[in-house]
């Protein structure tokens, strides 16, 4: 027998609040894996969804996001996502998850921009990173 009551807050309260804002998707990773924590420079944004990142043996890497696909140069909205990326990660350095190459060659990833916020000045505090695949998506560029 199914019961109409109401469900007790104490079950309420017991969820996870989401994280700075950010509204949490059933699986959607906002810590890199322990095996992320090698940092790359991104060198070049190719387009919104492929980048080139430099390893520390000065190596270049193209890398494709895993899971997406943003338009094309030319194509509509093609730039917002290019300048998106550019204006989020050009220059920065990132961390990244591999998913192995496609047919271009190129490494399919994951990729994480390690956040810094300057209001938050507790060592003890420790910022998600921004899965920078999702955050396309979630902008409407993927």
């Amino acid at each position: 027998m199914t019961s109409d009551a109401p469900v007790p807050v104490v079950e309420i309260l017991a969820e996870e609040p989401p994280i700075l804002g950010v509204d949490l998707v059933e699986g959607s990773k906002l810590d890199p894996p322990e095996a992320a924590q090698t940092l790359y420079k991104v060198i070049k944004i190719v387009e919104g969804d492929t980048i080139d990142v430099l390893t520390d043996d000065k190596e270049t890497i193209r890398l494709r996001f895993q899971g997406i696909d943003t338009p094309e140069r030319g194509q509509p909205f093609g730039n917002n996502a290019t300048e998106f990326v550019r204006d989020t990660v050009g220059g920065k350095m990132i961390r990244l998850v591999t998913h192995g190459e496609d047919k271009y060659d190129r490494t399919i990833a994951d990729i994480y921009l390690p956040v810094d916020d300057p209001l938050v000045d507790d060592p003890l505090v420790e910022l998600p990173d921004l899965f920078l695949n999702r955050e396309l998506v979630r902008r409407g560029l993927a």
